[in-house]
């Protein structure tokens, strides 16, 4: 019932998803509340889309990008910048998935992350 009522201001199934996962039941039993401040992170937006990194931040061990080549986060010729904080990124695109690939392509995210692992 609440995500047909999220529907009409979020069109985007996964963010629907993802906004749905905050949601809890009142602690008197009657009702639901957001488990996350949403005034504050429509405000700080900005910041939490930006990088926390600065200057020479660099971290030379293994690390994989997971990239859903649908999100609108993700441009490819933007991709070989997170090489300079991390030379050692192994960076994968799945194609079928927008910015959660987590769940939206969960069996390709799983193969994949399983993959870097070497399991």
């Amino acid at each position: 019932e609440a995500e047909s009522l999220l529907e009409p201001y979020v069109a985007n199934w996964s963010m629907r998803k993802f906004l749905l996962t905050n949601l809890a039941r009142s602690e008197d039993g009657v009702g639901f509340r957001w488990l996350v401040n949403l005034d504050a992170i429509v405000a700080s937006r900005s910041e939490i889309e930006g990088s926390p990194l600065v200057g020479g931040d660099r971290f030379e061990g293994d690390v994989l990008f997971l990239m859903g080549g649908k999100s609108s986060y993700f441009v490819r010729d933007k991709v070989d910048t997170i090489r300079i904080p991390f030379p050692a990124a192994a960076l994968k695109v799945i194609a079928d998935s927008g910015h959660n690939p987590h769940f939206e392509t969960r069996e390709s995210f799983v193969d994949e992350l399983y993959s870097f692992l070497g399991e």
